[in-house]
């Protein structure tokens, strides 16, 4: 998909119609690859990271793949969700679709088994019963996530068949609700990857639903989402 200017990339990026199924009822990755893609390209187009006229494409090891005026971007585009939440979110649209998830129980790092989750959907319903939260666990919580899925895919950067390209960039998205993100000061626990082999990511970026933040040359930068 080839776009000449920033309005005629808004164009095409509607026209890819991005949506992502819920949890349970179909969701794939390649749609939530295309769903983050459309809020990320048009961000990085307008904040200058990339210029005009761009062509961007779909492939695999990295997922997408950008040519503009600087030279060929590869990015590798990741979903960061709480494994517990992913599996509780799916069994509640599935059979308990009036039950409320509670960020503060199925949070990062907590482990249920099925039968675990079914019970606890069963009887919650609409109340909140988790210990909530206190402090910065908030932010905390969110930048380990993070740090885990940078490290992971710095690894799966330095594989055989990843294909390398003149700047090579890792968008990671959180995407469970929960409370407020503090993003100025959770940025501040992002850690700078360091190389795990021949190649590393040149910008990093950690995207929630409305904001993100830039990781390159050592520093941090948050701004506005534009889709």
């Amino acid at each position: 998909m080839r776009a000449i200017d920033f309005p005629d990339l808004l164009e095409k990026i509607a026209a890819l119609r991005a949506s992502v199924n819920i949890r349970g009822e179909g969701r794939t990755t390649q749609q939530t690859e295309v769903w983050i893609a459309s809020r990320l390209v048009p961000t990085l187009a307008h904040i200058g990271l990339i210029g005009f006229p761009l062509e961007f494409s779909f492939a695999d090891r990295p997922d997408l793949r950008l040519q503009v005026p600087a030279g060929a971007v590869g990015i590798e585009i990741t979903e960061v969700v709480p494994p517990a939440y992913a599996q509780a979110d799916a069994i509640r649209n599935q059979h308990y679709p009036e039950a409320t998830i509670d960020r503060s129980i199925f949070t990062w790092g907590a482990q249920f088994t099925a039968a675990e989750i079914h019970r606890h959907l069963a009887h919650v319903g609409r109340k909140l019963a988790g210990p909530g939260w206190a402090g910065d666990s908030v932010e905390r919580g969110w930048a380990a996530a993070v740090n885990e899925a940078i490290s992971v895919k710095c690894e799966k950067l330095n594989r055989p068949g990843f294909t390398i390209c003149d700047r090579n960039w890792l968008a990671a998205y959180t995407s469970s609700p929960g409370p407020a993100l503090n993003m100025p000061h959770a940025a501040t626990f992002l850690v700078h990857p360091k190389a795990l082999g021949q190649h590393s990511f040149d910008a990093i970026f950690a995207l929630t639903d409305r904001r993100m933040v830039i990781l390159q040359n050592g520093s941090h930068e948050v701004h506005e989402l534009v889709v």
